[in-house]
């Protein structure tokens, strides 16, 4: 095998393992201590990571350098990325449907031993608490634009549950709270885009 195609392989194989992560390569750049021009260069087929960096991007993806090194091991890669796209989808909504599942026990041993009265905010109350799970597996992944949406949410979603646990003249003032915090969150987004795209 020639140097050119190493060169090849090993790219296809170290882009297709950072996607599958979900990762950028800025990401893995400050993960490694390099710049994202460098990763940008293996992945382009430009240059080839030392040995000691391979083993180390073996490690961050969870394969084996043979994997990195290998068209055989890209076919290995394609796989881990399909499993752990799937995982990403799967993993978050299975967390906050186990947040339902307390939400609707809670609804029927409060029903059962205190009557029907506002028992029905148990649910109420499984809306912000499945964001903040939503929000941990965002942030854990990279999702920007979800993780925006999701303070969104939990920001709105927060008043809006105190507003129908208690009842009193002056309640809806709660939602004045929100409104500077959303533009937090905005100007936040928009900072964190403008720093992107400047890298």
């Amino acid at each position: 095998m020639d140097e050119t195609t190493l060169k090849d392989i090993i790219a296809r194989n170290i882009t297709a393992c950072r996607k599958a992560k979900g990762l950028t390569q800025l990401d893995v750049a400050e993960k490694l201590n390099y710049t994202d021009k460098a990763v940008s260069k293996w992945e382009r087929a430009e240059s080839i990571p030392d040995i000691t960096t391979m083993y180390q991007l073996a490690e961050l993806y969870g394969v084996t350098l043979n994997d990195l090194c290998t068209e055989s091991g890209g076919a290995r890669i394609g796989k881990i990325g399909k499993v752990l796209k799937s995982h990403k989808l799967i993993i978050p909504f299975l967390s906050a449907g186990l947040v339902w599942l307390v939400a609707t026990i809670a609804f029927v041993f409060l029903t059962m031993f205190l009557g029907s009265y506002k028992t029905w905010l148990a649910f109420v109350y499984a809306v912000p608490v499945s964001i903040i799970v939503l929000l941990v597996f965002s942030a854990i992944w990279g999702n920007k634009i979800l993780s925006s949406v999701l303070i969104s949410l939990l920001i709105w979603s927060i008043p809006t549950c105190v507003v129908l646990t208690v009842s009193f003249s002056m309640i809806w003032l709660l939602f004045i709270i929100p409104v500077p915090l959303q533009i937090l969150v905005i100007l936040w987004y928009v900072m964190r885009i403008k720093a992107s795209k400047e890298k």
